[in-house]
């Protein structure tokens, strides 16, 4: 596409028959960057390049593509959109090997009324197939990769800029087994609203990027809402024509994640400031880690977690991990959480450090502070084991209505820091949880 054109009622049939990855088999592609050319051999042309601008994607099928359905790069102004708002069967997006609706670096994009189904099989990074059903986030830059050719990385990656300005509203999201329905990696500005998500192994996920083979991660969200959306709730499969699959196992319902830094230079912790988490119903979320759940969220600052309706999960209703500072957790409705043979359930389950009123991560005898640090006594619990639960983690302290809970009264987590070494958790996870293991956790800003 070029700027100020846009493309409705046309089916595109990729025919594709192998079932295999391919990035460049896409449907409609709007970018102005060069796809031959590599990230490396981009830094120095994306801080010149004109963006597109002003496109419009309506009522149009797609099916059968190896890589991308849509795929938007370095665009201001797209409106993607179905005028069936009622069953999203006008626009559909279907059998596609990585990603149904793709931005990067994209700017004020609205997408409505769309389903994004049956997606496989993704990307192999490392152990895992990664497919996503809608998501943005913006091109990494590989240290590996311009390692001795006198470039900076943190230079580099800066004129790459995340996503911002986005609105996911309305839409299905459906059959993704191996990974990520709804999906932002470093976005700004970003909401996603009223959408449903069936038969996917992560419903809605937002984070950083991971650089350096997974040892460091940086870039942080900012401004996230994420409201009114279902995740699994059972008569959705009968309205959107949805066959309920068992083999897919979804693993958690709503993760939120900073970063390790903000940026490559490695200054600054990455929280994610300004979350919004409020009126979605998940629903089955089959945790097997204690660090999952129907609602986790990790290196935040002023997240609320508001009217949530969360039934049966596994091991943890709503999860703090580490280091989520001036949260509110108001009028959620928890209900039905089950225990595993490791770990014990909890309405809420605190299994990680630092979580407190403080701005930052403090490792001097500096008081911890409960400011605006609340979990509230509207919560209600049924059937959840241990309402509120928190694990060996040190710097907690959260706060009632009544009183200030830290770790002295409650109940200390057993946790055997071996599983992290091998199981199956995204590398951000997983290095988090191995340095509170060794009783550093973040390095102090």
């Amino acid at each position: 596409m070029q700027s100020h054109t846009g493309v409705k009622k046309i089916i595109f049939n990729g025919k594709r028959t192998d079932k295999l990855y391919n990035a460049k088999h896409r449907a409609i592609q709007a970018t102005a960057i060069d796809q031959t050319k590599t990230t490396t051999d981009l830094v120095d042309i994306y801080p010149t390049a004109k963006r597109l601008e002003n496109n419009t994607i309506e009522d149009v099928h797609i099916k059968g593509f190896n890589g991308f359905g849509i795929y938007l790069e370095h665009v201001d102004n797209v409106t993607i959109k179905g005028s069936d708002i009622l069953y999203k069967k006008n626009m559909v997006i279907s059998d596609i090997g990585y990603t149904g609706i793709a931005g990067y670096s994209a700017n004020n994009v609205d997408i409505r009324n769309v389903t994004v189904k049956d997606l496989w099989p993704g990307e192999t990074v490392g152990s895992a197939k990664q497919s996503y059903g809608i998501a943005f986030s913006h091109r990494k830059v590989n240290p590996a990769d311009i390692e001795g050719k006198g470039l900076d990385v943190a230079a580099s990656q800066a004129v790459l800029p995340p996503s911002n300005t986005i609105m996911v509203y309305g839409n299905v999201v459906a059959n993704n087994p191996t990974w990520e329905g709804i999906d932002t990696h470093s976005g700004q500005n970003v909401s996603f609203i009223n959408n449903i998500i069936l038969n996917t192994r992560f419903p809605i996920i937002v984070g950083g990027l991971d650089y350096d083979s997974g040892k460091l991660s940086a870039y942080p969200p900012k401004n996230i809402t994420i409201s009114n959306n279902r995740i699994s709730r059972e008569s959705d499969y009968t309205s959107y024509g949805i066959d309920p699959n068992k083999n897919i196992i979804t693993e958690r319902g709503i993760a939120v994640n900073g970063t390790q830094f903000t940026d490559l230079d490695k200054n600054m912790m990455g929280f994610l400031e300004n979350l919004e988490i409020k009126d979605n119903y998940i629903n089955n979320v089959k945790a097997s880690l204690n660090t999952r759940g129907g609602i986790g969220i990790h290196v935040t600052k002023n997240a609320t977690i508001e009217s949530n309706k969360i039934e049966n999960s596994n091991i943890n209703g709503i999860v703090f991990m580490s280091s989520n500072k001036q949260t509110k957790i108001i009028g959620n409705e928890i209900n039905n959480v089950s225990p595993n043979a490791t770990f014990p359930e909890a309405g809420i389950g605190v299994r990680g450090s630092h979580n407190n009123g403080n701005d930052s991560n403090d490792y001097t005898t500096k008081p911890l502070t409960m400011e605006n640090t609340l979990i509230d006594t509207s919560n209600t619990y049924k059937n959840v084991g241990i309402e509120f639960f928190m694990g060996k983690g040190g710097y907690n302290l959260l706060s009632s209505a009544s009183s200030r809970i830290s770790p002295a009264s409650l109940l200390s987590d057993s946790t055997d820091w071996s599983l992290y070494e091998t199981t199956d958790l995204m590398q951000d996870e997983r290095d988090f949880l191995l340095w509170e293991r060794d009783g550093q956790e973040l390095p102090p800003p």
